[in-house]
Order: C-alpha cells, then structure tokens, then sequence
C-alpha cells in the first residue's frame, strides 16, 4: 500500500481515538483541533512515523486548555452519500 494512504489511515484512526477519549468536548470541535495540531506539527518538521502520535498530544494539550462548562456527546457523524439522480 502506498505510504501517504497509510500515514492518511493513521491519522484518522488517530482522531477517532481522541474524539472517543474526550467526551466533554464536540467532536467537531476536537477533529478541528487535530486537524491545527496535525499542521503545526508538520511545520515544525515532524516525519510521517510519529506524525499521528505528535499531532494527538498536542491536540490533548490545546484540548485541555479549553474550558467547557457543559457536557456533550462526541460522535463523528457518517460522511453523506451522494443521490443519485
């Protein structure tokens, strides 16, 4: 298997792991925040192997400093499916 389909798997089983292990946050709000870190890490020059771990922790950091004051429910939603016509 090509390696950047690997490192796209990684990094998304990645962010369903923090979403189901931080339940006081959205997901959205989560998934967005994986997404900066995944960007931050890769600019400060990260290689693909520990890119998904790097990104997760800094993620839970960012996460941690948020403040939520009411409990909500983390669920990715399933991607739509096109109609067909």
């Amino acid at each position: 298997m090509n390696e950047r389909v690997l490192l796209r798997d990684r990094l998304v089983e990645t962010a369903q792991a923090l979403v189901h292990d931080t339940p006081g946050h959205p997901a959205g709000s989560v998934l967005r925040c994986y997404a900066r870190a995944v960007r931050l890490v890769r600019l400060q020059g990260c290689d693909d192997e520990r890119l998904a771990d790097r990104a997760r922790q800094a993620a839970e950091w960012l996460l941690a400093e948020r403040v939520t004051d009411r409990p909500s429910v983390s669920v990715i939603p399933a991607q739509r499916r096109r109609s067909v016509a």
